[in-house]
């Protein structure tokens, strides 16, 4: 079999083209109607290994039917020392053979992943008995198709092909063998369709109800209807290409929920100075029923150079219809090698490749191969869960800003969440770093052998976060020279933990790999105790530019366990990683603007990592590109 790692491809051919239009007509007495359309279609062309045959014969007798050995037998001409040429072996004695096999001259295999979204919004706003209203209807439409572009077979016939004797899975095919080839070629064939609709109206209403002391008190309402659907699509042709690899027959995963949301406000400035703002929203979801989140935020100005604020929410999260209906269920292999806690068992089972095969006489009976559990890809289950339950959240914020001279303004924020039910996948680290906590997702067969390690979303325990957001901006306007401006924002997290199960322990990840896996999830799998952007512009009639700095602090990589310490095997820390983006523009008029950009500046390289994404993934992909310095033109035309 091919080794995968020769087909590296860090950054795939990727293209997104976007149109935005938007127009306005006022008509009536004072009503203003808007249309706004968005359009876009992006791709992205992936390069992976030549497709596997027979690597998962070990696994047959897990999933009968579904992965099957790729056989050959001495009927077959290409049996090594039979007439086809292929040279004998010694030792063989003429019985059938379990191949593993990948076609080098079929190539990488390529798809072709192409997104198509469209939005559109209409607006009507104005006025009617005392009250300003807006009613709006949107609609979106989004539709992705999967494509075997090139290097894809029918897995039966295939396996059909070498059992008949006319592939040749040893060496170069002859003619016959490359017509058949051809005639089980999948190339051009799409494999996957997914659809996702929303629409629905939406109208607010609001209006002064009574003077108080710093202002109107002021009421809005407003409610919002829709309906959301999803598809996702696999043909005949995708169980044919990739039941093989993924061990499970595709479905036609799809769900659908209406939603209707309604909410009132109230804004009371009591005084010049203090001003209080009530809120309560309730949502009822057709697959989850009703939930009621209040929120409540103050403000004290005692002078324009100092004001205090403070809001104290709670909220819901559905589950999305992709992690309720989405991917099935479905067999895949690990991420990373491990060793199968029974049957390879190990002092250090966080560590692949300590373990010892087993000695039990009770699997004496398998003929067990140590290359297959011990320090090998393990099967895991992932997918959609349809019985993930909704996130709920409590969140404060208290902050102060400060005006201390005209033109320069500070904020400080303190925030602190609290989730519970947080819907995210388990690491496989997390799990092999404790085998008899999580020995309930160690799923066997009858015999002891794994049948898979279940890593489907979950709701998992809670999550708990606190931080201060960071500002500063500065304009220092001049007679000559311009308007000079400086700008800071960044995020300090002293604090994010989070569990694998209600009740369980807590772990914090500030810094370091967490425990929980990213995803379509609310948890994040690495946390940056610091995070800033440091804005420099200038600006001088029609010119402008502006320099940005961008800097993630530095953070314990992904397979650092937790019991490793600096000098020992696959311990990484990633240094402090900045960036500089530099910007100019021109505005030729008031319609239409010139922008010229460089991303990476000084050309800094990517730092190296451990990440075990992918295959590919060599660098830190959750901070950096492979792509270097990069230019790019922009223009706007305003109509």
């Amino acid at each position: 079999m091919l080794d995968p790692t020769l087909y590296p491809q860090l950054l795939a051919e990727n293209k997104q083209t976007t149109f935005l239009t938007k127009g306005s007509l006022r008509h009536g007495d004072g009503n203003l109607l808007t249309v706004e359309l968005l359009s876009s279609e992006s791709y992205i062309d992936a390069l992976n290994p030549p497709q596997p045959f027979g690597a998962q014969t070990d696994y047959d007798k897990v999933n009968p039917g579904v992965r099957k050995p790729l056989m050959i037998t001495k009927a077959s001409k290409w049996y090594p020392g039979g007439a086809g040429g292929v040279p004998a072996v010694a030792g063989l004695n003429g019985a059938d053979l379990a191949l593993t096999w990948s076609l080098d001259e079929l190539g990488p295999a390529i798809t072709d992943d192409r997104q198509n979204s469209h939005r559109l919004v209409l607006t009507e706003e104005g006025q009617f008995k005392g009250w300003d209203y807006k009613a709006g209807f949107n609609y979106a439409y989004s539709k992705r198709t999967v494509e075997f572009l090139s290097g894809f077979l029918r897995t039966p016939g295939l396996y059909k092909g070498v059992a008949d004797g006319v592939l040749n899975p040893f060496g170069p095919q002859d003619d016959a063998g490359k017509a058949y080839l051809d005639s089980i070629s999948a190339d051009g064939l799409v494999n996957r369709r997914a659809e996702v609709h929303y629409y629905g109206p939406d109208l607010t209403l609001n209006r002064e109800l009574m003077p108080l002391g710093g202002g109107a008190l002021a009421l809005a309402v407003g409610a919002d209807l829709h309906r959301e659907t999803y598809r996702d699509a696999s043909g005949d042709i995708g169980d044919a290409v990739v039941y093989k690899v993924s061990g499970t027959p595709n479905r036609y995963p799809h769900g659908a929920r209406t939603v209707l949301g309604t909410y009132l406000e109230l804004d009371a400035p009591f005084t010049k100075q203090l001003n209080v703002n009530l809120a309560v929203r309730a949502d009822r979801f057709s697959d989850f029923g009703t939930t009621f989140n209040p929120k409540a935020s103050v403000r004290y100005e005692p002078s324009k150079a100092l004001m205090l604020r403070a809001t104290a929410s709670t909220g819901f999260r559905a589950p999305t219809l992709p992690e309720l209906y989405g991917t099935p269920q479905t067999r895949v292999p690990s991420i990373s090698k491990w060793d199968d806690p029974v049957l390879c068992p190990s002092a250090t089972p966080g560590i692949s490749g300590t373990g010892t095969l087993t000695t039990d006489p009770k699997y004496a009976g398998l003929n067990l191969d140590a290359a297959k559990v011990c320090g090998s890809t393990l099967t895991v289950l992932t997918g959609a869960n349809p019985d993930l339950e909704p996130e709920t959240s409590k969140t404060f914020t208290a902050g102060i800003v400060i005006e201390p001279v005209k033109n320069l303004v500070a904020s400080l924020d303190f925030w602190n969440v609290e989730m519970k039910g947080t819907i995210a996948q388990i690491s496989e680290d997390t799990i092999f770093g404790d085998v008899n906590k999580y020995n309930k997702l160690f799923v066997r067969n009858a015999d002891g052998t794994l049948a898979y390690i279940t890593k489907t979303r979950l709701n998992m325990g809670g999550l708990r976060t606190r931080g201060i957001d960071a500002s500063l901006n500065y304009t220092l306007p001049t007679a000559s020279m311009g308007r000079f401006g400086l700008s800071f924002d960044g995020t300090y997290v002293s604090k994010y933990e989070g569990q694998n199960e209600e009740g369980g322990d807590w772990f914090d990840s500030v810094g370091k790999p967490g425990a929980l896996s990213t995803g379509a999830t609310s948890a994040n799998t690495y946390v940056f105790k610091w995070k800033h952007n440091l804005r420099l512009s200038w600006s001088k009639g029609g010119f402008g530019t502006q320099l940005t700095q961008s800097c993630t602090s530095s953070y314990i990589d992904t397979n650092a366990l937790p019991s490793q310490k600096p000098g020992q095997p696959f311990y990484n820390e990633i240094e402090p990683y900045i960036l500089y983006n530099l910007t100019a523009n021109y505005a030729w008029n008031k319609k239409l603007k010139f922008t010229l950009g460089v991303n990476n500046l000084l050309d800094v390289d990517p730092p190296l990592s451990n990440q075990r994404l992918s295959s590919r993934v060599v660098f830190a992909q959750n901070i950096a590109k492979p792509i270097g310095r990069a230019y790019n033109v922009r223009v706007n035309y305003t109509f």
